[in-house]
């Protein structure tokens, strides 16, 4: 039954991709996420603030910078920690979900090989490369595209920041 087939094979792919995301996205992407974040953030910092401190004179940039080195930041480890917390939850919880998700998979393609004769072995075989190359795909995008994609517009920060100031 070559109908079977597809259908158990398409259950494999599916689990195999959800799962590979999921897992993906906690152990690589989140991280290439945070770089991203903190990348754009420079670049906006510097896009903003670069024309006032050219248009300041030693004087005023020796003022703002002594006055800055008073100004004291909130304690943001609790904070962090509970976000950290939470961030660890939440993928202790999902990548069980999707692991159990892909072994459902494919326990259901097993029991449909008893009712419909199809190469069970060829089927994950095939998805296991289908996967492989998704892998290789996603790794390269994520590295070398989603990385270097500037997201936030510059004058969209500076007009915000204007208008919070009326």
């Amino acid at each position: 039954m070559v109908v079977a087939g597809k259908v158990a094979g398409g259950m494999m792919a599916v689990g195999l991709v959800a799962t590979f995301v999921c897992t993906f996205f906690f152990l690589y992407v989140s991280d290439i996420e945070r770089q991203v974040v903190q990348l754009q953030m420079s670049r906006i910092v510097d896009q903003l603030f670069s024309p006032l401190v050219y248009g300041l004179n030693d004087t005023q940039l020796d003022t703002v910078l002594k006055a800055l080195d008073k100004t004291q930041l909130p304690d943001m480890k609790k904070a962090d920690a509970k976000v950290k917390k939470e961030n660890q939850q939440l993928m202790t919880t999902v990548i069980p979900i999707f692991v159990g998700f892909t072994v459902l998979c494919f326990a259901a393609a097993g029991f449909m090989r008893l009712g419909f004769k199809f190469n069970y072995g060829h089927q994950a075989m095939h998805n296991g490369l289908m996967l492989l190359v998704v892998m290789c795909v996603y790794f390269l995008f994520m590295t070398f595209v989603a990385r270097e994609f500037f997201l936030i517009d510059t004058n969209y920060v500076r007009s915000v920041m204007l208008r919070s100031m009326q």
